[in-house]
Order: C-alpha cells, then structure tokens, then sequence
C-alpha cells in the first residue's frame, strides 16, 4: 500500500468507528423498571460524585461483572424482559457523558440480571442518582453474592439505609 491509501483507508476507518459510535449514541436508551436489565441508565454529569463510592456494593457488582457472560441483549424494547444472547456484539461503543467508554457487549450477572460495563462506574459515582428500583436489584444482587460466594463481606446493616430524596427519579428524569 502505498502511503496515500494507508491515510485513506485509516481514514475511512476513523469515519466508519465515529459513525457507529454516533449511532449506538443517539439510540441509547435507559431501562429502570422491574426486568432483568439493570443500570442502563444516564445519569447527569453534573451531578457526578468526586470521591468513589466503594463499598460491598460496589465490589460484589464488580465481582459479579467479572464472572458475567457477555453477549447481546433487547433492553431498549419495553416489551422485553430479560432476553440475551451470548457470543452477540454490538456494531458500536458507548460514550457516557463524562467519558467513559462502554464495551461493546453485555453482560449477563450470576444472578440473571442483565447490565453494562459502565454499570460500576455507575454505581461508584452517580449513586444518589440511581433509581429505586434499580437500588433495589444491586442490594438483591449483593445478597445473591454473599450467599452464592460467601467469601465477601455479609454486613448488610450500612447499606439497608432509606433511600435519599435524590434516588426516586423516573427513568425520564435520567
């Protein structure tokens, strides 16, 4: 190849990568209902917290993410409970809105529930931003874990708090 074509070929790539990603980009949709999909969510940038938020939460969703079968999933489909298929990729990446890049697949948790990869960063920074009823899967998750995996912390005393003012938005909120 000559020097001209490698520029024209890269930039053929480039376009076609910022074209995927724009795509996957504007039809992204957030999901917190009853389902098995968890944390698709958006939350604002703005209200991003500067100090992570690590705690057994936060480690068992990270454990469970790791032990995860990644594949596809139908979560923008309202009609859709909890479909997967395993193997599948995505044409695109994910960008949220403070930067972090979202992988190309799924992920299916030990428990079934369905989620990202941005799905830690989520809950270590936006927090007070996360729904009820998804609050409600990641404690579910969590016991999952220390039942499943008894090797983790089983004090959930810290973490059954009430849920503040901030974490009853509706998905349109998001």
């Amino acid at each position: 190849m000559t020097p001209m074509s490698c520029r024209a070929t890269a930039t053929a790539l480039f376009l076609a990568l910022l074209l995927a990603i724009t795509t996957t980009r504007a039809t992204a949709k957030h999901r917190a209902d009853s389902s098995k999909y968890f944390l698709f969510i958006e939350p604002d940038v703005t209200k991003k917290s500067d100090a992570p938020v690590d705690d057994e939460l936060t480690q068992s969703l990270e454990q469970a993410l790791s032990m995860a079968e990644t594949g596809t999933s139908d979560y923008s489909n309202p009609k859709c409970q909890g479909k997967f298929n395993v193997g599948s990729g995505y044409r695109g990446l994910y960008f949220s809105e403070d930067g972090q890049v979202s992988s190309a697949v799924d992920h299916r948790l030990p428990n079934g529930l369905i989620t990202n990869s941005l799905s830690v960063h989520y809950v270590r920074f936006y927090r007070p931003q996360i729904p009820r009823t998804e609050m409600k899967k990641l404690k579910d998750l969590h016991g999952f874990m220390v039942k499943k995996y008894p090797g983790q912390s089983q004090n959930l005393a810290s973490i059954n708090q009430p849920p503040n003012s901030d974490q009853g938005e509706t998905e349109d909120d998001l």
